[in-house]
Order: C-alpha cells, then sequence, then structure tokens
C-alpha cells in the first residue's frame, strides 16, 4: 500500500448509513464515544465563542454535528478526501465550508483555526505525526484539540502489530497504526500540542461482531456499560493491559504552546 492508493480508496469511499447509524449496536458505540468527547471537551467549550473550528477528517460530518452542538461556533470547516461525504457533511452543519484534502498537507494558512477536531483519523493515516504538526501549524497559539483514536495496552499493541505483519502483503487494512496511550500522547507533545484531559471509552471487545449477533441489544448495551465501570474502568489501556483483546477509546483536549514558547507553559 503506497500513499497514491491510500488516497484513492479514501478518496472513493461513499456513506454507509445504513451501517454507521441504523444498527443499534453500531449507533451505541457511537454514542459512546461522542459523549465521552463533549464530558473531555468540558470547560473549553465555554471560551469557544466565535471560534472558527477545522475536522480533520469529518467523513459525513455526524461526529461534529454532535460534538458541535451547542457552541456558538463562527465558522466550521470540515476536510477529507472523500467528496460524497463533504457533500453531506456541507448539508448537515450550519455556518460550514468543506474542503477536499489530506490531513498530512492541510491547505490553510498558518493560525487560521481556534479550535480543531480529529476523531478516529490518525489511526487511518501513513504519517500521523506529520498530520499534527499540520494541525498544530494551523491552530493559533493556545488554540485547542479534541483527539480520538483507539488504543490499545502495551500486550495488545504487540500481539496487534504482530498480526498486521503476518497478513498478506496485498491485503488492505483502514488501520494503519497502532496505538497506546503512551504513544499517542507522546506523539502529541513532540509537536507543540501538551494534553491537558484525557479518558478511556472502551468499545470494542474479542469477537465482538460474534457477540453483537449471538446478544440482544438491550443486554449488550447493559453488560457494556457495567464492564466499563468495573472491572474495565480500572483495568484498561490507561494501566498497560486490558480486560479483553479489544481496544479501549481514547479521548484528549490538547493545547497548543502560547506564542514562543516550546515548551509546556503548565508542566512543574
Amino acid at each position: 500500500m503506497n500513499k497514491q492508493d491510500l488516497l484513492a480508496y479514501y478518496q472513493a469511499q461513499k456513506v454507509d448509513r445504513e451501517r454507521m447509524y441504523t444498527k443499534p449496536f453500531r449507533r451505541y458505540q457511537q454514542r459512546r464515544r461522542l459523549e465521552a468527547i463533549r464530558r473531555v471537551a468540558g470547560e473549553a467549550y465555554g471560551q469557544a465563542k466565535g471560534a472558527r473550528v477545522l475536522d480533520v477528517g469529518c467523513g459525513d460530518g455526524y461526529g461534529s454535528s454532535v460534538v458541535l452542538e451547542g457552541l456558538d461556533y463562527a465558522l466550521f470547516v470540515g476536510l477529507d478526501l472523500s467528496p460524497e461525504k463533504l457533500d453531506t457533511a456541507r448539508q448537515g452543519l450550519r455556518a460550514s465550508r468543506v474542503v477536499l484534502g489530506d490531513a498530512e498537507g492541510l491547505p490553510f494558512s498558518d493560525e487560521a483555526f481556534d479550535l480543531a477536531y480529529s476523531l478516529e483519523t490518525l489511526e487511518h493515516l501513513m504519517d500521523p505525526g506529520k498530520a499534527l504538526a499540520e494541525i498544530a501549524r494551523v491552530l493559533r497559539p493556545g488554540g485547542t484539540l479534541f483527539l480520538s483514536v483507539p488504543v490499545s495496552s502495551g500486550i495488545n499493541a504487540a500481539i496487534s502489530r504482530r498480526l498486521m505483519r503476518s497478513r498478506p502483503g496485498g491485503k488492505f487494512r483502514e488501520h494503519l497504526q497502532v496505538y497506546t496511550t503512551k504513544r499517542m500522547l507522546g506523539l502529541l507533545r513532540q509537536t507543540g500540542l501538551w494534553p491537558r484531559n484525557h479518558r478511556f471509552c472502551v468499545f470494542n471487545y474479542p469477537c465482538y461482531e460474534i457477540l453483537t449477533r449471538l446478544i440482544p441489544y438491550r443486554l449488550w448495551r447493559r453488560l457494556d456499560e457495567g464492564l466499563s465501570r468495573w472491572p474495565l474502568g480500572f483495568v484498561g489501556a490507561k494501566y498497560g493491559f486490558s480486560f479483553g483483546l479489544g481496544n479501549d477509546y481514547l479521548v484528549v483536549r490538547a493545547e497548543k504552546s502560547p506564542a514562543g514558547e516550546t515548551s509546556d507553559p503548565q508542566a512543574t
């Protein structure tokens, strides 16, 4: 898989509403993730009145429409590689522009945005460090990034990387990166984006596709919500070991350094 093949794959993607939004299990997953993002956003929302907002990898705009609900922003710009998804995003978000483009080379001037999102995008990129550097470039000093990615414990990440290497070379995988919490927070710091708050939301378990066919949806919701508090709330990727072979979902709020600062201004 080279960069041109990857770009062509995502440019051809269609909006798959049936898979993403009408199936109850998938809809529940989406709600859990977006609620986690809104909780992490917290006090930053109160400071975002009139903000210029960028969503890197906006897809059809559904995630931003939920996360931005109630936020008095001035301009929303969604960037994606799929023209069809961008058309849908344009229709669903107010004060919006959509731009066809690549996260690793953002077509915007320096310090053009106050607030940026990247929801479940970095795991699909060949060079996530470059994408984060681009986000840092287009954020104003002191601007905020909300980021979400699936993460594994160190043990599970090692297993996942081994399985990725063992797959036939011609078989395409959408997830090109396997993150641990340490790796993700480290990438942010390397680009001058300083983590301020983060939390976990368990969303994937071993044999997920099989389990959701065997267990009734209402029972699954009760089990999942209970396990996410205990024991998964205490034994998860944060502590280096996960209850199962699934992923945890990491949500981070990070800030760009103020003008002239090259280190974390809040570091002790």
